[in-house]
């Protein structure tokens, strides 16, 4: 049982840690949209922002990213 505990305890870390990775390169991909100028580079960011939301919500279904 305590072994049970332990890995549910340390999976849930893991979700929480994969999640604020996620977001962090979240922010750095908007940041560098904001400061892109080239409409097709543009637009791979923001294909790669749509990614990285998915990415998220498989691990994170609650964020507020996951609810637009």
């Amino acid at each position: 049982m305590l072994w049970l505990f332990t890995n549910i305890a340390w999976a849930s870390d893991i979700e929480r840690l994969e999640a604020r990775m996620i977001k962090a390169q979240l922010r750095e991909v908007r940041a560098e949209l904001r400061a892109e100028s080239n409409p097709q580079y543009q637009e791979d960011l923001k294909e790669e922002i749509e990614e990285l939301i998915d990415d998220l919500c498989e691990v994170k279904p609650d964020d507020r990213e996951c609810k637009g």
